[in-house]
């Protein structure tokens, strides 16, 4: 995986894999020189504001086809995984990062969930469902087992059917999302 080292991707990687992955961090200088033919070019990249749309998807395209870009040890600590919104689909589903086991989770009738935006709190008590196609159409928000996961891991989604769970929680990516219920 190439990712930035801003945003949840390792923190969320590292709790899904404690201990099983190795994290390296890109040598972009040394990346930039093997993979542009003319110096002022790879140094432009390097430069660039842009890096991740100018050098990170050359550098996947790299790694696909070569199985190598210089790397050295990640150094910095990776900080735990929050309970937050890590994803918000074009639909306006809000992707969490609790997850639980696909195949054996079982969800309480109703939750209560804490959701802090910009320092506001919200307490809410939802209604929760297996799937986004068994929530009513009444525009009210649910929690369902996403369809998003990793291996059997399935991450919670806040939703509403029809509509833009984001937008009527009032939820943004990172904001802190606790559901208030051991799913272990």
């Amino acid at each position: 995986m190439v990712s930035t080292v801003a945003g949840l991707t390792p923190a969320l990687l590292n709790e899904l894999e404690p201990g099983g992955i190795q994290f390296h961090c890109i040598d972009t200088e040394a990346a930039a020189r093997e993979m542009f033919n003319d110096p002022r070019e790879a140094q432009l990249v390097v430069n660039s504001q842009f890096r991740s749309l100018e050098f990170q998807i050359p550098a996947a395209a790299r790694l696909l086809e070569t199985g190598h870009l210089p790397t050295r040890p990640w150094e910095a600590e990776i900080p735990p995984m929050p309970r937050c919104a890590w994803n918000i689909d074009r639909f306006g589903n809000v992707k969490t990062s609790t997850h639980v086991d696909g195949l054996r989770a079982e969800l309480p009738k109703r939750i209560a969930i804490t959701i802090t935006t910009a320092g506001y709190r919200k307490e809410l008590e939802l209604s929760c469902y297996p799937r986004l196609r068994n929530v009513p159409d009444d525009g009210r928000p649910a929690v369902v087992v996403g369809s998003s996961r990793y291996g059997f891991r399935c991450f919670l989604e806040l939703v509403v059917q029809g509509g833009r769970a984001a937008d009527e929680l009032v939820v943004g990516i990172g904001d802190e999302v606790i559901f208030h219920h051991d799913f272990h």
